[in-house]
């Protein structure tokens, strides 16, 4: 097993504060940068040399569209962009059941 650094990008945009990271941050091995996957640029300067990205950021929202479409659309091609770019071999993306649209019942018993 190898010890990696880890490297958390959140807008804390959905949790209040740091509330869900808190616990990690302090371990030496964790570096947080409160940004934006839509940020080119940030992706840009901190991708080099990562060996891999889990992508989990997504609004699970459908009630605003263009918020949803802007974290869960162009963010995710923010995050392929800076990976495909930095020579980045990995990329593991996370999405929610928003991707089901407003079902009657929700989006199916294989997500429960």
């Amino acid at each position: 097993m190898q010890n990696h650094d880890v490297v958390i990008i959140d807008n804390l945009a959905t949790v209040p504060g740091r509330v869900s990271i808190e616990h990690l941050l302090d371990h030496p091995r964790v570096t947080f940068i409160e940004g934006s996957i839509t940020d080119l640029d940030l992706l840009m300067e901190t991708f080099p040399g990562a060996d891999g990205i889990f992508h989990q950021a997504a609004i699970r929202s459908v009630k605003d569209p263009l918020a949803s479409n802007e974290a869960n659309v162009t963010g995710t091609v923010s995050v392929l962009v800076a990976a495909k770019d930095c020579g980045v071999p990995a990329v593991v993306a996370a999405s929610s059941s928003s991707v089901y649209g407003d079902t009657p019942g929700g989006p199916g018993p294989w997500l429960a």
